[in-house]
């Protein structure tokens, strides 16, 4: 709308076209994505769920006792078993 606005009709107007012009240039710069799902991890299991409670449990036992031959262990056994499950 090119002009002078001289009444309401003029007024809701040329506000319909200024947000058309806006709608336009947001959809045309900004374009729909489709977000991703990261709470899917790849190769969990219920296995490496179960080494990890057994890893946390020597642990607190070991940050009590201070013997942590067991927990190191433990820990290196969930390691390898997280990468294998990863490369899977």
């Amino acid at each position: 709308m090119t002009g002078t606005i001289n009444n309401f009709i003029d007024l809701e107007m040329a506000a319909d076209q200024f947000q058309e012009a806006i709608n336009f240039a947001y959809i045309e710069n900004c374009p729909l994505t489709v977000r991703k799902d990261n709470r899917k991890t790849n190769g969990w299991n219920q296995g490496l769920a179960e080494i990890r409670r057994k890893v946390r449990k020597l642990f607190n036992v070991a940050k009590n006792s201070g013997d942590w031959t067991d927990d190191k262990r433990t820990l290196t056994e969930y390691n390898k078993a997280l990468r294998q499950a990863k490369r899977e």
